[in-house]
């Protein structure tokens, strides 16, 4: 009421430079709220006073206090008053400096828009902004609008995008912000629709109709991979004539190279140059060709690193803070603090001067400078922008942070992805999970959304499958976002080969990963219990008060034992049931126990152990067939040419035949990068032994 007490005193005191009689009485039944009257003048005046009119047409439709209240109604006139003031401007004859005045047309015409704004974003749809569109052409929110509207149209398309969609897209909508995503999708749609097939023809295709082409690169490298996996020499050659990325034909070299040198002879190499005399790294081949062979393993001397061949003898004498053992030729090493390369004749490649650095993969590397990250490749040429953060390559691509938001680039460092993401996780399958206000969903290797955010918290996804959070309750989605398992339970454990626990009210079940039940969820859960010793994927341990049972998944129970301690999952078709600390093992397929009292059963995956207080017998996995009987009464696992044994004092080795080569007395004992070779330490001194000459062929200073 307090604004039409503020409006009625203007209406008469304007109402007196009306030169238009009728106006007149229908801006002042207008005033008066007498509805009916108002609308018939102003309808009859439509032809002769329309501004003017038009607006009071507007008003009585906007306004809800009465029966002729219809938004639809208020924006058509709104919009005719709008343009009869945009056409006629200041010579408007009832306008300028009157009662309705352009300032209040304008008012009105805001507020009807924000109106219609309001209600349309409440059940928004391509459909409904159009009609906003074509009814409020004066909107300030038009823009928005469009942008929402092309929004919506997109996301729909990319849900299952072909070429034909795409371009009626980017014709119906050219001066849509989307424009340069929708031809981003609409070249990798290309992309993915010749090249379906996997096949080597479907990609030769799509580079011989787009050799330059935003995927020829990216085709290319797909060709050399087949290239390579078939064995197609002559294919590879012809190939690397093609790319356009010095470091992908830098790849291509590298890959023809490995499958013509297999064993890195000389007459190999000779055979090389002859057919690919364009190789353009001939000299320094040569020169390395001396070192390819030769195996480098890391040592460690009064803190300093360095490498010995397999015989002991030091190749690059222990010099640097830090170093990684070789990668594609390169290893990373730490001098003066600061990270540099050095290939097998210990030459510095890439000189000192990262402050954070990795190793070569696919052959570029990832290093850190004046607190920015780029991509380097192995001539030392910078490949990529620089970034606050870059990940490790997964699916071929990094994950890169700049001024706080994420995107990701490619191993030729072209940015895939731009920075507009406020959390993007590594790719897995293709895919990669991203934040937004607070909320999770996916995308593809091109960036483009897959599955809208929706989630409180994901997981990668894993042979088509992710375990999901929404408001507190675990679920499964598939690759389209579709729940497989909706979110009802507690908790969800990562799938083992397909089958998941499922935990609600601290009872456990299990469901497969097509969202079938396995079993019922009735079991007693403890949060001790780990998903591997619950399930393997094919077989399920289900626990109660009073038995564990085991079950297929077929549902079929093949053995229950009351209340023992302890029951394992079967390992090659035996279970292992411990009862008053003792071990039996149960065969399934003989229906009884093989194996019983014993004080200790362990496997290996190659070998069965049994320990019955006095002999440590191993066997072999199938038919329990004794390979070696020892007195060693702690536990042993089979290595290369023996077995690591354990005991109190520490680890040792034994040889097949069962005799002690290295007594229990070490800290560590595991395989190294070589085969035939142990790392060994102890009281943090390292050292080599050779398993076939069972010498120690290299120690740190200080080991004994």
């Amino acid at each position: 009421m307090k604004k039409i007490l503020v409006i009625l005193p203007i209406c008469s005191i304007a109402l007196s430079f009306m030169p238009g009689t009728k106006i007149k009485k229908g801006l002042q039944a207008l005033s008066e709220y007498d509805y009916f009257k108002a609308k018939n003048i102003f309808y009859r005046e439509m032809k002769k006073s329309s501004v003017v009119a038009a607006y009071g047409l507007a008003t009585i439709y906007y306004r809800s206090d009465n029966p002729f209240h219809n938004l639809d109604s208020a924006a058509k006139f709104i919009n005719i008053s709008m343009q009869g003031i945009k056409s006629q401007g200041s010579k408007s004859k009832f306008v300028t400096n009157a009662l309705v005045s352009d300032s209040l047309i304008l008012s009105l015409n805001d507020s009807i828009c924000n109106f219609g704004f309001k209600k349309l974003m409440k059940a928004i749809s391509p459909e409904k902004s159009e009609k906003y569109l074509m009814d409020f052409t004066y909107s300030r929110y038009r823009i928005r609008v469009l942008n929402l509207r092309d929004s919506l149209v997109f996301e729909k398309l990319i849900q299952s995008p072909d070429v034909k969609s795409i371009t009626s897209f980017i014709e119906k909508y050219p001066q849509t912000q989307l424009r340069n995503k929708a031809f981003s999708l609409l070249y990798f749609t290309l992309y993915k629709e010749i090249t379906a097939s996997g096949k080597d023809t479907a990609y030769e295709r799509y580079i011989n109709l787009y050799p330059a082409g935003k995927f020829a690169e990216t085709a290319r490298m797909q060709l050399l991979k087949l290239y390579e996996k078939e064995k197609k020499t002559k294919g590879i050659y012809a190939l690397i004539r093609r790319f356009n990325n010095k470091n992908n034909m830098s790849v291509a070299w590298n890959t023809l190279l490995s499958m013509e040198t297999r064993n890195h002879s000389p007459e190999e190499l000779e055979n090389f140059f002859k057919n690919y005399p364009d190789y353009p790294l001939r000299d320094e081949m040569l020169n390395d060709f001396k070192t390819w062979r030769l195996q480098l393993l890391l040592i460690r001397n009064n803190e300093l690193f360095g490498f010995c061949d397999s015989s002991g003898q030091i190749k690059i004498k222990p010099e640097y803070q830090e170093a990684d053992n070789f990668k594609e030729g390169y290893a990373l090493v730490m001098k003066n603090d600061l990270y540099g390369y050095i290939n097998k004749s210990g030459k510095v490649k890439i000189d000192f001067k990262y402050p954070e650095a990795g190793s070569f993969n696919h052959n570029v590397a990832i290093v850190q400078k004046n607190k920015s990250w780029y991509v380097i490749d192995q001539n030392n040429r910078i490949l990529t922008d620089v970034y606050d953060d870059i990940s490790e390559f997964s699916n071929g691509l990094a994950v890169v942070k700049k001024g706080g938001l994420f995107g990701a680039i490619d191993l030729n460092g072209k940015e895939i992805i731009s920075s507009e993401f406020e959390s993007l996780g590594d790719f897995s399958e293709g895919k990669s999970s991203f934040l937004k206000n607070g909320k999770y969903g996916f995308i593809d290797l091109q960036g483009f959304p897959l599955i809208p955010p929706l989630f409180d918290w994901v997981e990668d996804f894993k042979l088509g499958r992710c375990r999901v959070k929404v408001n507190n309750k675990y679920g499964v989605i598939d690759t389209i976002g579709d729940y497989i398992i909706k979110p009802d339970f507690d908790l969800i454990e990562q799938s083992r080969q397909g089958v998941y626990v499922v935990v609600k009210n601290n009872y456990y079940g299990f469901m497969d990963s097509t969202g079938c039940f396995l079993s019922e969820v009735k079991y007693n859960y403890d949060p001790s219990f780990k998903a591997a010793s619950l399930s393997d994927g094919t077989w399920m341990t289900l626990r109660s008060d009073k038995s564990k049972i085991l079950q297929d998944r077929n549902g079929f129970s093949c053995f229950e034992s009351e209340e023992p301690s302890e029951l394992s999952l079967p390992i090659n078709g035996y279970v292992k049931v411990s009862r008053k600390n003792r071990w039996d093992l149960y065969s399934l397929r003989l229906q009884k126990f093989v194996k019983k009292k014993m004080q200790g059963i362990s496997c290996d995956g190659r070998y069965w152990y049994f320990f019955d207080g006095k002999f440590l017998k191993v066997c072999d996995l199938v038919q329990l067939k004794e390979v070696l009987q020892t007195e060693m009464e702690d536990a042993i696992s089979y290595l290369n040419y023996g077995w690591i044994t354990q005991s109190q004092d520490g680890y040792g080795f034994m040889d097949e035949q069962g005799k002690e080569v290295l007594n229990p007395v070490y800290e560590k004992i595991q395989p190294s990068d070589f085969r035939g070779i142990l790392s060994i330490e102890k009281d943090g001194k390292a050292a080599y032994f050779n398993l076939r000459t069972k010498v120690f062929i290299w120690k740190e200073m200080g080991f004994n």
